[in-house]
């Protein structure tokens, strides 16, 4: 693994076989610290292929023993609008790959895309600040080849959203999601960001190492966040400069 800092975001690049490890490591640390201080910790997940490794390697028998499940409250960092048996839905994902082979469940606060977008919005902010009062412990991300983070896609007025914590978004060709904002992502302790693959080196050169353009690169919001971590694969660590 080689370490680094680019404009104040901390940077690991691992090979992608021990990229999932690695995130397995960095995200049961932070959560373990949470249990420890307060007795339960907020873990919010993310949809998307780039986390299934992860989350399949959670779910095995020896990693899910080491996690205090029942003392995490998990939350999801997007949706989309569909129902939680859709395929297309983050929930569903996160329960065949994850949810669904532990031994101990954790207490599940899911995003309720089947409802009325604003309205399901309204009710995950009040959620949120019911069950996680002071914000998330750990936070994990992920990055599209356009810079988008979470369901904040370039031009979005979500990405510029500086008051409510959860808004609907209406995504171009991809329908209504629901999507933590900027404001509940900096709120957040730790914020783990997992970036795979070749097509991803170009805009992840830009977030990092180009000037702050947020509206255009969203992911561009954690780059200065303290609490935040960018683990990358080689191949989406390429435009780095990184000998």
């Amino acid at each position: 693994m080689k370490q680094l800092e680019l404009n104040g975001a901390e940077v690991c690049i691992l090979s992608p076989e021990t990229l999932p490890l690695g995130a397995a490591a960095w995200l049961l640390e932070h959560i373990q610290e949470a249990v420890a201080t307060k007795g339960w910790a907020a873990l919010a997940l993310s949809g998307g292929a780039t986390p299934k490794p992860l989350y399949r390697l959670l779910a095995e028998p020896d990693q899910a023993e080491l996690w205090p499940w029942e003392r995490v409250r998990l939350f999801w960092a997007d949706e989309r609008c569909v129902p939680p048996d859709d395929p297309q839905s983050n929930y569903n994902m996160t329960c065949r790959t994850l949810l669904d082979h532990l031994p101990r469940r954790p207490e599940v606060f899911r995003m309720r895309g089947e409802d009325e977008p604003h309205a399901a919005a309204e009710a995950y902010a009040a959620l949120l600040k019911r069950h996680a009062p002071s914000g998330l412990d750990v936070l994990l991300l992920g990055m599209g080849e356009d810079g988008h983070t979470a369901s904040l896609f370039p031009g979005s007025a979500a990405a510029s959203e500086t008051v409510r914590s959860v808004v609907a978004a209406h995504v171009p060709k991809a329908g209504w999601r629901l999507t933590l904002t900027p404001a509940a992502m900096r709120a957040a302790r730790r914020v783990l960001l997992l970036v795979t693959g070749a097509g991803k080196a170009e805009v992840l050169a830009e977030v990092l190492t180009g000037p702050l353009a947020p509206v255009r690169y969203p992911a561009q919001l954690l780059r200065g966040h303290a609490g935040a971590v960018w683990m990358v694969d080689e191949a989406a660590a390429s435009r780095l400069g990184v000998p």
